[in-house]
């Protein structure tokens, strides 16, 4: 990486730290509503929120990881709310979740169908 590739790294990875820690010490539940792709962060972000909902063609993933580059920020949490065997799967091999694998594996809340997603979040907050 060049330097203002890695600025600009490091700025994303101290943003997505502060987001983190605004999401802990929250004392309201945090929704989140996903359609589509919530890959990298986004996909943190999903996981880290208490009740997640998301389209029926939502995907969930870390592709990073399939250049090297390995989700640091997220890892905690993702080991604590997915366990440690679907931390491990996720963070090395890449592999997507469909909505109805986050579903089973208990990271999303609900499925919908993707044009009712803002609607069933909105009915929830």
């Amino acid at each position: 990486l060049g330097p203002s590739q890695t600025n600009e790294t490091v700025a994303r990875a101290e943003a997505m730290e502060g987001l983190q820690s605004a999401f802990a010490q929250m004392r309201k539940p945090i929704l989140c509503a996903v359609r589509g792709h919530a890959l990298g962060a986004g996909c943190g972000l999903a996981f880290t929120a208490d009740w997640t909902v998301c389209g029926a063609s939502a995907t969930f993933g870390y592709p990073e990881v399939t250049v090297g580059v390995l989700p640091a920020l997220v890892t905690p949490g993702l080991v604590r709310r997915a366990g440690a065997a679907l931390a491990f799967d996720l963070l090395t091999s890449g592999r997507r979740l469909s909505a109805a694998d986050a579903l089973m594996a208990k990271h999303v809340g609900k499925v919908v169908a993707d044009d009712a997603v803002l609607e069933e979040a909105l009915a929830v907050a």
